[in-house]
């Protein structure tokens, strides 16, 4: 199902949404409680750039302040005459602002979303995680708050199906059925091992910045209070990525972390590859094996086109989809061929992520 499908049959968006009286959500005709959308005029605007530029805590360039990997992700802020905002990252291009900003400028939200339709045809998606944002603000409560019953007009079943073969079905389901509420406050952090991160004192050449920060893996887990660690390896040079795992396996051992997990960052293009490396720690380091809480995307992002039976690989550990998870229709071929869960980004569409979590759950 095309996403705006989706937000016609959720009734997301829509203008036949309202707030009770009471303060509990509910399904009405008519006006919002912020006034009906189609008195919401798109008035303004904004791309910008956030700037993911973080500290990089081991290493050689180890030192304070934001540098390391120097991420910049596109946003856009859409904000209407009646005074809501709505936030949202988008994949768009900085030559194609211009058009994108004249393709909303002075519509209407009902304009925008056409309850009979969803997201008019003409609307570009990088405005999906805007238009979650603002639909949220317009009604006066958190986004998540709205992905039920009270808010949608259609469950689940009308625009994602199950697997084959299976007794699943999402007759009387809504995204938030596979939400957690309250929202944890506290959640496991993992921790990214770089591969050019300096994680003990035989890597140490003298050139470490001195400000009073750690150099060294060890120092960071027993200051951060680490528990999980996620191992960048290479993907195309299997001793290499063996070596490594095993000599942070052993730290994480040595300074009482839980959790371990590989990241061969989609280079991998046999299961052989991988079933190798794990083999060889289930001999030689079982404990360090038995620490390995899932394996994540070694093969190829686009599973359409090179469709891998990975099962030998999620015979031996949970294996999840990173970068082909924006979809839940992927989520559903990944599944016959052997993938076991999911990593969600909702960069890729706040609608997308929600239908890939509600699928894999």
């Amino acid at each position: 199902m095309k996403r705006r499908e989706f937000i016609a049959k959720s009734g997301i968006l829509s203008a036949g949404v309202c707030m009770a009286g009471t303060g509990l959500l509910a399904s009405c005709t008519g006006k919002s409680k912020s006034g009906d959308l189609a008195k919401h005029v798109i008035d303004r605007v904004e791309f910008g750039k956030a700037d993911y530029h973080w500290p990089r805590p081991a290493g050689k360039n180890a030192r304070i302040g934001p540098h390391g990997q120097h991420h910049k992700a596109n946003y856009i802020k859409l904000f209407t005459d009646q005074g809501a905002i709505g936030w949202g990252v988008s994949k768009h291009k900085e030559s194609d602002q211009e058009s994108l900003r004249e393709s909303i400028m002075g519509k209407t939200m009902g304009q925008l979303i056409i309850p009979s339709e969803g997201i008019a045809s003409e609307v570009n998606t990088v405005f999906d995680i805007a238009l979650h944002d603002a639909f949220g603000v317009l009604h006066q409560v958190p986004v998540y708050d709205t992905y039920n019953d009270g808010f949608m007009n259609a469950d689940l079943s009308h625009y994602i199906t199950p697997a084959e073969e299976t007794d699943v079905s999402f007759d009387g389901k809504y995204p938030a059925d596979f939400l957690v509420f309250p929202r944890p406050d506290l959640m496991p952090a993992w921790h990214l091992v770089g591969g050019k991160d300096l994680i003990d004192k035989s890597e140490l050449d003298g050139t470490e910045p001195d400000d009073g920060y750690p150099v060294l893996l060890p120092a960071w887990i027993q200051r951060d209070g680490l528990k999980c660690l996620k191992v960048k390896l290479r993907g195309n040079d299997s001793e290499w990525d063996y070596d490594r795992f095993v000599k942070v396996g052993k730290i994480a051992i040595e300074n009482h972390v839980h959790w371990l997990t590989s990241d061969f960052n989609c280079t991998v293009m046999e299961p052989a590859y991988v079933n190798d490396i794990l083999d060889r720690l289930v001999a030689e380091h079982p404990r360090i094996y038995g620490m390995i809480l899932y394996v994540e995307q070694p093969f190829p992002y686009d599973l359409e086109k090179n469709q891998i039976d990975v099962h030998s690989v999620s015979a031996r550990k949970p294996l999840f989809m990173d970068e082909s998870a924006h979809d839940w229709n992927l989520v559903k071929l990944g599944r016959r061929l052997g993938w076991t869960g999911v990593a969600l980004k909702t960069c890729k569409t706040q609608t997308g992520a929600l239908l890939s979590l509600c699928w894999a759950k």
